[in-house]
């Protein structure tokens, strides 16, 4: 949190966030890799823009470079949208929605749904149980936009930006369920004066729990349920490998850029 993805957003710099597959040797065979798209993945929104019942690679690199995708560790998802709205204007992932002054009422809307199962598999060598991937808590992470740092300046190199924070969480409990089967979260934010990014991150693990996750703290927080280092759960549990990866589910939106004064 806080760190080089949240400094070059907080610039106002479309760089946008993917997964990939550095596949080698599956974890099986020896290796420490899974299968391409088995476990991590990144989905990505494309437009048929020409009209032929087909996605070719060129509308799937504008998908991308549009900044609508979200990437997932072990399935947790596999359906996120992530939309801002003020009065009749609504921007999705990727998307900036310009205000000419302060935003009364901000509408956050998160849609979302998991799938009955995921690849985990218990006849994998070092696999000793799975679970079906379920959404503990979804936060939302705020960060102030600034402008582009000029590269003459001290700055530049600063790879920190010490306005991300989470300001809101939503655990189980706190979605709906709407009429075609997915999860839906609303959230309004009051009187936003400040041009301000916001993204999403999820996860199957509660807060606090054993050496994955941090503890809640007051929000806006930096430090509200923080990912630790995957190295506190081979130490202190024993558990390395694709067991580790399936035990613990992430997923991560791209922003929403909102400019609360105009641009």
């Amino acid at each position: 949190m806080g760190g080089l993805w949240d400094a070059l957003l907080g610039e106002g710099r479309r760089w946008f966030n993917y997964a990939s597959s550095d596949y080698h040797r599956h974890y099986t065979a020896g290796g420490d890799d899974f299968y391409p798209g088995e476990y991590q993945r990144t989905w990505v929104k494309a437009v048929d823009a020409d009209g032929d019942g087909d996605y070719s690679l060129n509308e799937i690199a504008d998908g991308m470079r549009s900044g609508y995708a979200y990437f997932v560790h072990g399935d947790l998802v596999d359906f996120l949208e992530f939309s801002a709205q003020s009065h009749d204007q609504k921007v999705e992932m990727g998307g900036e929605l310009v205000a000419d002054k302060p935003i009364q009422n901000l509408k956050l809307k998160i849609r979302f749904r998991s799938p009955a199962s995921n690849n985990c598999a218990v006849d994998g060598q070092y696999i000793t149980s799975c679970a079906a991937p379920v959404v503990d808590h979804i936060d939302l992470i705020a960060g102030e936009i600034g402008e582009p740092i000029d590269p003459d300046s001290s700055d530049y190199t600063k790879a920190t930006n010490e306005s991300a924070k989470v300001v809101a969480s939503f655990g189980r409990g706190q979605w709906e369920v709407d009429d075609e089967g997915y999860n839906l979260i609303v959230h309004h934010i009051k009187d936003v004066t400040k041009d301000t990014y916001f993204r999403l991150r999820g996860t199957n693990l509660a807060c606090n729990a054993p050496f994955e996750t941090g503890p809640k703290t007051a929000l806006p927080s930096a430090d509200y349920c923080s990912p630790l280092a995957d190295a506190l759960v081979t130490q202190n549990l024993g558990i390395d490998g694709a067991q580790e990866a399936w035990d613990d589910l992430w997923f991560y939106s791209n922003p929403i850029f909102v400019y609360a004064g105009g641009r």
